[in-house]
């Protein structure tokens, strides 16, 4: 059922049927279903506003003796100690607000604590570290100071199938992790399915908030970057109450928000028109799938989208703030920016308004480039980082090599100045 609310009336929403004004900043609220979804306009309520980053320390990169080999998820914790996942490397690396090494968690094995192939990091409420495993799908889990915890063993919804992880989020108790069911099909054809759960501490699915099928047909390969890369995997977050938010679809400019239960309890839209990627950004992508395919010994084809995913999976597109504000990197917010300025987020309020539009002011690519709010006021940029990530999922090769000598991962600490 749809009920389209006028501008300007007040509607019960989520929240314990709160009051929400809905204004002409807000466009208007249309309830189908009973879920409020709420349609914004192309341009913000407030002005655009630019803030700048003040550089507090850096490590790796061409110059310097510590090595990183693919850095593919940074988290920090409530004392403001920086996690930086290196998938390559098998390990954590442990830094501290002030730039020094602390310590290192988990290494390349079998046994506790050890993990092969991780994809993503997560830091549980319990005060755990878990990295998730790839294939089979497992949480390996240690506590901050390395000790090893009981493993969360992934499993197929119905029992069957291969369990495939490629990433977590975690938050206010909520677990939430994203990868494929497979599935033998005729032949030579396999039956994928991508999903993105929330999940219990026994590893058993609980609720569903997203997915997307196919199948691949191993006697005509096709990697499609429409097929291996979803959107939800990495444009979704766990906010501090649990609730999950997430970009279901690489094609629309939507976000859905979750109850940690998993129910359906508001869509947030906004006017958007696609944005083209340039030859070069597309001979990038097509090189990097090539890499990811190195390895293979059967034919395969490549196929790689000329438009840019409406909200950006790889720069982690969907944040969700302590005070409540969703801020969301569009793919028009990492080109044609002005100068001197990384790129810019679509910032919503807690309704789902379109607030105001945030510019991050630093001279790195926000194409290619890393970007991660880390606390309050802490950003972390990891140079080449989109680039090296995208290596791994064409075919899953899970290591990042170049010729370039200066390609070498940086890291990058900043402070966000008068936030």
């Amino acid at each position: 059922m749809r009920i389209r609310i006028p501008r300007g009336l007040i509607v019960a929403t989520i929240g314990g049927l709160a009051a929400l004004t809905v204004s002409a900043r807000a466009g208007e609220i249309e309830i189908i279903d009973s879920v409020p979804h709420v349609h914004n306009g192309a341009r913000p309520a407030g002005a655009r506003e630019t803030i700048r980053l003040e550089e507090l320390w850096r490590t790796g990169g061409p110059d310097d003796d510590v090595f990183f080999g693919l850095i593919t998820q940074v988290r920090a914790d409530e004392a403001g100690d920086i996690y930086l996942l290196d998938s390559q490397l098998c390990e954590v690396a442990v830094y501290s607000p002030e730039g020094e090494r602390r310590r290192t968690l988990f290494r390349e094995g079998e046994g506790p604590g050890e993990v092969t192939r991780p994809r993503d990091l997560a830091l549980l409420g319990d005060g755990s570290v878990g990295v998730v495993r790839e294939f089979p799908g497992l949480m390996v889990r240690v506590d901050r100071e390395n000790t090893p915890l009981p493993n969360i063993e992934v499993q197929a919804p119905d029992g069957g199938g291969f369990m495939i992880v490629d990433a977590c989020h975690a938050g206010g108790g909520t677990l939430l992790l994203g990868g494929t069911v497979s599935h033998q099909a005729q032949g030579s054809r396999q039956q994928r399915v991508h999903y993105l759960g929330i999940f219990g501490p026994d590893g058993i699915e609980r609720a569903r908030v997203a997915e997307q099928s196919h199948q691949r047909d191993f006697e005509h390969l096709v990697i499609a970057e429409r097929e291996a890369l979803p959107a939800f995997w990495w444009a979704s977050a766990v906010g501090a109450d649990g609730r999950v938010y997430v970009a279901p679809h690489r094609d629309r400019y939507r976000v859905e928000v979750f109850s940690p239960a998993g129910e359906l309890e508001r869509v947030i839209t906004r006017d958007y028109a696609h944005v083209r990627r340039t030859d070069d950004e597309w001979r990038r992508l097509y090189e990097s799938f090539e890499r990811a395919m190195q390895d293979a010994d059967i034919p395969y084809t490549i196929e790689i989208e000329r438009d840019e995913y409406d909200i950006l999976p790889l720069q982690h597109g969907v944040r969700v703030r302590e005070d409540g504000t969703l801020w969301v990197l569009p793919g028009r917010g990492v080109r044609d920016q002005p100068p001197g300025v990384m790129l810019t987020f679509d910032v919503f309020d807690a309704e789902g308004r379109f607030e105001r539009q945030i510019s991050i002011a630093a001279p790195h690519d926000g194409v290619w480039d890393g970007f991660f709010l880390v606390g309050e006021d802490l950003v972390v940029i990891v140079t080449g980082h989109v680039e090296a990530v995208l290596a791994q999922y064409g075919g899953g090769n899970s290591t990042y090599e170049t010729d370039d000598d200066d390609s070498a991962m940086e890291v990058i600490c900043y402070r966000m100045a008068g936030i």
